[in-house]
């Protein structure tokens, strides 16, 4: 068999497992064969297959149809491997250079946030939750969530980062949260608090509790605050 033929079956055997064409089903959505194609990837992987074979091929249909760097990543993360973690955080990486502001996106920063917890990379999935925060389709409950994420590791010292970019982090939360402040329930005045506490900006944070406790006046985390702040009670 000549090299020119072997190499036109594997073509086709490829083609093949991006799912069956008819006439039925030319305009079937794209998605669906991209995740086709991944699910044969991974059927053949699981028989001993190497990830390598498949991944310049990968590579350039997501570069064709950037959504399937989502797909891609959603499939690396379900495996569950250390390796598998890193390569989804590239593939959205790769997705959110083209499209950071959509749904989408909102997806794709919230994956990245889950990978990069499971890798141990806390800067980095800060980073991406206060990167979900600015887009006006995350919930003040997500927006907030990310803020006690944050309160939490700077508590801990948890970041090897200076002062300022610790202070930059915490700025663009807190923008977020008081521009919603009217969304705001007693909890979260107290996450908007220990911001603006880490912020050197304790008028502010007195205000955030003084806030939160007209909310719920029994708020445990707001009465903490306030005899830390030793406000009158």
């Amino acid at each position: 068999m000549s090299p020119f033929k072997i190499s036109i079956q594997g073509d086709v055997e490829i083609l093949q497992m991006l799912g069956p064409t008819t006439r039925g089903t030319v305009h079937f959505g794209l998605a669906k064969r991209v995740e086709n194609f991944i699910a044969n990837i991974s059927r053949r992987i699981e028989r001993g297959e190497s990830f390598d074979v498949y991944s310049p091929m990968l590579e350039m249909i997501c570069r064709a149809y950037h959504p399937g760097w989502l797909l891609l990543a959603r499939w690396h993360i379900e495996t569950g491997k250390p390796e598998s973690l890193e390569k989804a955080k590239d593939a959205l990486r790769r997705f959110l250079e083209i499209d950071a502001l959509s749904p989408k996106a909102a997806e794709a920063w919230l994956m990245l946030a889950h990978a990069c917890n499971k890798t141990g990379d806390a800067l980095g999935e800060v980073h991406a939750l206060i990167e979900r925060a600015q887009l006006d389709a995350t919930s003040l409950s997500d927006v907030s969530n990310a803020a006690n994420r944050l309160n939490q590791l700077l508590k801990e010292q948890y970041f090897r980062i200076d002062r300022e970019d610790k202070r930059e982090l915490a700025q663009r939360i807190a923008a977020v949260l008081e521009k919603r402040r009217s969304e705001a329930d007693a909890d979260d005045y107290s996450r908007m608090a220990w911001l603006a506490i880490h912020l050197d900006q304790e008028g502010v944070a007195r205000d955030y509790v003084t806030a939160g406790l007209a909310i719920d006046q029994d708020n445990y985390h707001c009465l903490r605050l306030a005899q830390r702040l030793n406000m009158t009670a």
